[in-house]
């Protein structure tokens, strides 16, 4: 049964990949690789704010 398991993540973690690989390609295509580029640059800087906002509220 563990070998089912495996094999099925596996497979569906290769498949969403695939599928995320094409999207990711046609999105850079539309808004130019620049522009693609700063996209991707803008969500990585905003999803530091839920760090830090944990550091100052939760940490000791």
């Amino acid at each position: 049964m563990g070998s089912y398991r495996f094999t099925l993540q596996v497979s569906i973690m290769a498949t969403l990949s695939g599928v995320l690989y094409v999207l990711s390609g046609i999105v850079a295509d539309a808004l130019g690789y620049i522009d693609y580029f700063m996209l991707l640059l803008g969500l990585g800087v905003l999803s530091l704010y839920p760090i830090y906002r944990w550091k100052k509220y939760y940490s000791a």
